[in-house]
């Protein structure tokens, strides 16, 4: 085996001793260089995984936030659209009870107004029958006057009369 090497010009001797340097080199690097290098490059991808699963949690919680926004949304929503809905029955309640009251009061203005209007029509009626007495009575004294007889028998019915009058 020596003379197949010795005839590429390879001398065995420091064949041997370049693969022990190699070898040596191989070790001094593994322990120097690749088990730090190693080491870095997994704290890197510990890193860059912690980073992305808190990026997946930040997102799930900003959908998680986006949803409890839209349901706060809707229920505020739905809160002014029934408080809308109850000012609005209340308004028209409040509404019908100002119709009412005023109909109330137009209605207690016109019976005070067909009371006072038949007050007035008794009180006017009245004196209109005390005129047409005054004037009968008038006209009858100019009859009467000119007879006695007369005068004594219609007085008793004007006396009568007024008796009548007063009692009913």
């Amino acid at each position: 085996m020596q003379s197949i090497l010795e005839s590429f010009g390879i001398n065995g001797y420091v064949l041997l001793v370049q693969t022990i340097n190699f070898i040596v080199v191989l070790l001094i690097l593994k322990f120097l260089l690749y088990k730090p290098l190693k080491k870095a490059i997994t704290q890197r991808q510990q890193v860059v995984q912690t980073t992305v699963d808190l990026k997946e949690k930040l997102h799930a919680r900003e959908l998680q936030l986006k949803k409890q926004e839209q349901e706060i949304l809707n229920k505020a929503r739905k809160q002014a659209h029934q408080i809308i809905t109850q000012t609005q029955k209340q308004a028209q309640i409040k509404s019908q009870e100002i119709i009412t009251k005023a109909k109330k009061k137009k209605q207690a203005l016109i019976e005070r107004f067909e009371l006072d209007l038949q007050n007035q029509k008794k009180a006017l009626k009245k004196q209109v029958e005390q005129k047409a007495i005054e004037l009968a009575l008038s006209a009858l004294h100019n009859v009467i006057s000119k007879n006695k007889q007369l005068k004594e028998s219609v007085t008793r019915q004007i006396i009568e009369s007024i008796n009548k009058s007063i009692d009913s």
